[in-house]
Order: structure tokens, then sequence, then C-alpha cells
């Protein structure tokens, strides 16, 4: 809950603090007030003296003429340069193979981590695995472990739970499962 809290309260001092970034960049943004304007205005130093301005198509158009005024002078043609293939000491490696390298050495390093995983994970580890015997009590103690847990009983030895097994349901029980598993049912367990 007080993360959720905190992630709450963040987003809201960001927003904040956005908010408050932009007004102070729109103010400052804002240009000039109106009295520095006028002051500006009556100031001879800042007018352009009644120049006139060009809009942008008067210089577009200026800029046209200068350019078409002038003569185009063709450039002869020189033959082109002999090819001269580089000196491979020089060039040690090239930008292709280095990065072909390094894509096969990175494949082949993860292909055999992998494999390294993979057999590691096959290979036996001397421990009783799935549906080895485990020795976890007898079974007085173990109903009543179970008893004193409130029905259910957590053994670590086999990562299991146990309860105890209804005795008005192993009649029907016995329809279902084979007689392994009606040993530990008719047991209690």
């Amino acid at each position: 809950m007080g993360i959720v809290i905190a992630v709450i309260l963040l987003i809201v001092l960001s927003v904040v603090v956005l908010v408050g970034a932009s007004k102070r960049r729109d103010r400052s943004a804002a240009g000039l007030s109106r009295e520095a304007r006028r002051r500006d205005a009556a100031n001879p130093a800042l007018s352009d003296g009644g120049a006139t301005v060009q809009t942008g198509r008067e210089v577009e158009a200026a800029a046209a003429t200068a350019r078409a005024g002038t003569d185009v002078v063709p450039v002869p043609s020189a033959p082109p340069e002999p090819f001269v293939a580089p000196d491979p000491v020089a060039v040690g490696v090239s930008r292709r193979q280095f990065f072909n390298r390094s894509l096969v050495g990175m494949m082949g390093f993860g292909l055999s981590g992998f494999g390294g995983a993979s057999i590691a994970f096959l290979w036996p580890q001397g421990v009783s695995g799935f549906g080895a015997k485990l020795k976890v009590g007898n079974l007085v103690e173990l109903l009543a472990d179970i008893e004193s847990n409130n029905g259910f009983l957590y053994k670590p030895e086999g990562r299991m739970w146990l309860t105890a097994y209804p005795n008005g349901a192993v009649e029907k029980a016995r329809a279902m499962y084979s007689a392994p598993e009606l040993a530990g049912m008719t047991a209690g367990v």
C-alpha cells in the first residue's frame, strides 16, 4: 500500500513540476512588455529609418534573377581513376569481417551456455527424484500433526502437503484408484 501511495505522490509532483516549468517558459517567451516596446519605438537608434522591408517572395525573385544572369561553363570530364586495392596489412580486419566474426562468436558463446545449462539440467544429481520413497514419520504422528495444523501438514522432504482422507469416501475411491493408492487412503492419509 505504501508503494502505491509513493508512486501516486511521485506522479503528482512530476506533473506539478512540468506545469510550473511550462508556465515560467511561456512568460519568458512572450517577449517585451508594453512599456519596453513603447520606449523602443520612440528611440531613433532602434528604428529602421523608414526603409521598407522586402517580403520573402521579393527576396526569392531577386535571388532567381541573380542566378539566371550568369553563364554556365561546362566542366571537361576527366577519366576515372584506376582502382587500387588497399594494402591488407594496413586494413587489418574489414568492418564486415569484424561484424561477421563477432556475430558468430556471440552466437557460439550463447549456444555453449545453453548447451551447458541443458547438460547440467539433465545430469543426475545423486538425490532421489520424483517417485522415490521418502521417510516422513509414522502414520500415527502424521495424523496427529495433521490434526494440530488445521487439517494440513507440509513436509519439505518431499515438497508436499498432506491431509487426512475421509474414511467415508474410501468405498467410492475403490472404483477409481489402484491398490497402492488405496493403501494410503484406507490408512487415513
